[in-house]
C-alpha cells in the first residue's frame, strides 16, 4: 500500500487529470500506511503536511491524534509520564479539531474517549479532564459497543467517581450482546458484585 501510494506523489497534474480529494486522499493513505508499519514520525509529517495545505483535512487530524496517541503510550510504558501527558493532550486536542471538522467521526471519538482514559491514569481522579472522559467513553461505548476496553475504563471511571453503580446497566449489556466473550466470567463477577451492594 506504501508503495502504491507514494507513487502518487510523482503524478504530474499538469499531464493528468487529478483533483484536490484524490490528491489529498492518497496523502492520508500514505500516511496511514506509514503508522501502520511503524513510521509514526514519518506519518506524522505527511499528516502535517496535508493539514497545512488543506486545512480542513480531519482525516488527517485524526491520523495526527493516533500518533501521538501511540507515542503517549509508548513514553507511558517506559514511565516517562511527563512526556507521555503532553503527547495525550496533543492527541486529544487533534482528535477535538477532527470532530469540529467532522462531527460524528466514531473514530475520533473512540480516539479520545482512550486518550482521556489515559491522561486521567496519569492525572488521577482530581484531573480536570474526568467528567470529559467518561462523557466520550460513554459516547464511545454507544459507537462501539463490542470494544472490550472501552467497557471497561468506562467501569473503572464509574469506580473511581464513586459511581459503582452507574457500571451495572452497561455491564448487562454487554454480557447480552456478547455472552461469548473471553472475559466473560469475569464481567459477571463484576455484575453481581455491582448489584449485590
Amino acid at each position: 500500500a506504501l508503495e502504491a501510494f507514494t507513487k502518487c506523489d510523482s503524478i504530474d497534474v499538469e499531464k493528468v487529470f487529478c483533483t484536490s480529494i484524490e490528491r489529498y486522499k492518497a496523502n492520508i493513505g500514505k500516511a496511514d500506511s506509514l503508522f501502520f508499519i511503524g513510521e509514526v514520525d514519518n506519518a506524522k509529517q505527511v499528516y502535517q503536511m496535508a493539514i497545512d495545505h488543506y486545512g480542513q483535512a480531519p482525516e488527517a487530524f485524526l491520523g495526527l491524534a493516533n500518533c501521538a496517541s501511540k507515542q503517549a503510550y509508548n513514553y507511558w510504558r517506559e514511565t516517562k509520564n511527563i512526556v507521555a501527558k503532553n503527547h495525550y493532550s496533543s492527541a486529544v486536542h487533534a482528535f477535538d479539531t477532527a470532530l469540529k471538522q467532522s462531527p460524528g467521526m466514531a473514530a475520533a471519538v473512540i480516539g479520545k474517549a482512550k486518550a482521556l482514559v489515559q491522561l486521567v491514569n496519569i492525572e488521577g481522579v482530581a484531573s480536570s479532564r474526568f467528567s470529559d472522559a467518561i462523557r466520550t467513553s460513554e459516547q464511545a461505548l454507544q459507537i462501539a459497543p463490542h470494544d472490550f476496553s472501552l467497557l471497561l475504563n468506562l467501569i473503572a471511571l464509574y469506580d473511581a467517581g464513586q459511581r459503582r453503580h452507574k457500571s451495572i446497566a452497561p455491564l448487562r449489556k454487554f454480557i447480552e450482546a456478547y455472552p461469548e466473550h473471553p472475559e466473560i466470567k469475569v464481567l459477571r463477577q463484576l455484575l453481581v458484585e455491582f448489584t449485590s451492594r
